[in-house]
C-alpha cells in the first residue's frame, strides 16, 4: 500500500467520507479517487483492521469491567464508612451538648435548624388554596467540617 492510500485509510476511518479522505490525503482528483480506493482488496483490508482495533478500544473487556465494579463497590463502601462516621460524630456531639470544636486542620460546627414539612396534596384537598398556612416543624442537627487551614491540607 502506498504512503498516499494509508492516509486516505486514516482519514477515512476518522470522517467516513471517501471524497474528503482522499482530498485530505492529498489526491489530485478526489472524488474520483475517494471512492475506487473504497473497492481496492488492500484498502478494505486496512479499513477492517482499523475499524476493529477502534471498536476492541472503545469496549471495555472482562478485566476493565471487574476493575470498574470493584471500584464503584468500593467508593459506596467508603461512603457508607464516612456517612456512618459522620452520624456518631453528630451524635456524640449531641450527648456532649457541644456546638463548636476546633482541631488543628478542621472545624466542626452542630446548630439546630428549624425546617417546615408539609404534607400539601392532604392539606390541598383538604382546605383547597389556603393550604400553606399549615406546616410540620422539623428539627434537625447540621453537622459542618470545615478546613482551619487550607494550605496545610494540601501539603
Amino acid at each position: 500500500m502506498t504512503q498516499k492510500q494509508q492516509a486516505f485509510v486514516e482519514h477515512y476511518a476518522a470522517c467516513g467520507n471517501a471524497t474528503k479522505a482522499a482530498e485530505l490525503a492529498g489526491y489530485a482528483k478526489p472524488n474520483v479517487e475517494g471512492p475506487k480506493n473504497l473497492v481496492k482488496p488492500s484498502i478494505q483490508a486496512a479499513l477492517q483492521v482499523v475499524t476493529e482495533k477502534a471498536s476492541s478500544e472503545r469496549i471495555a473487556d472482562a478485566k476493565e469491567r471487574q476493575e470498574f465494579w470493584t471500584a464503584v463497590m468500593r467508593a459506596e463502601a467508603k461512603q457508607r464508612f464516612a456517612e456512618a462516621e459522620l452520624k456518631d460524630l453528630k451524635d456524640e456531639l449531641k450527648r456532649r451538648g457541644v456546638e463548636e470544636a476546633r482541631g488543628e486542620r478542621f472545624t466542626v460546627t452542630a446548630k439546630e435548624q428549624i425546617s417546615g414539612r408539609l404534607d400539601a396534596k392532604a392539606v390541598r384537598e383538604f382546605l383547597g388554596d389556603t393550604y400553606c398556612r399549615f406546616e410540620t416543624a422539623v428539627v434537625s442537627t447540621v453537622v459542618r467540617v470545615k478546613a482551619a487551614n487550607r494550605v496545610a491540607l494540601a501539603a
